[in-house]
């Protein structure tokens, strides 16, 4: 009897012994499942990066010569504008040693009429006098 209630406890602490290794086992293989996919997720991640980070240089170089491009344009288009500048200049002082007699002849001003008012744009304690 007492052989029997040994072999009993052996028994039982194999089963328990084998319970707990086969779950270490799975825990570890867990483990390492995730760390392997963590891994793999961070390389991903570094290689997006990478990419982004060739883009985004590509888009700087691009903007930098479309700006450049853009401020010769400006530069060339303030140079026709001094031009253009200098020119009506000297056109006005032309027409300005013409005599004034034929310039007032030439220009007729007409008075401008006073803007009419709407009934919004009167105050409001002159629309309650009027009521």
């Amino acid at each position: 009897m007492i052989e029997a209630s040994v072999m009993r406890r052996v028994k039982a602490h194999r089963v328990l012994s084998l319970s707990v290794t086969l779950i270490a086992l799975f825990g570890w293989g867990a483990f390492l499942y995730s760390a392997y996919s963590a891994s793999v997720a961070w390389q991903e991640l570094r290689h997006i990066i990478a990419r982004e980070d060739a883009d985004r240089d590509q888009l700087l170089e691009r903007h930098s010569a479309e700006l450049s491009e853009a401020r010769a344009q400006i530069a060339h288009l303030e140079q026709k504008l001094v031009l253009a500048g200098n020119a009506s200049k000297v056109n006005v002082t032309e027409q300005s040693t013409e005599p004034k007699r034929e310039n007032l002849g030439r220009t007729s001003r007409r008075p401008v009429p006073a803007p009419r008012q709407t009934f919004a744009s009167v105050p409001a304690s002159t629309s309650a006098a009027v009521r």
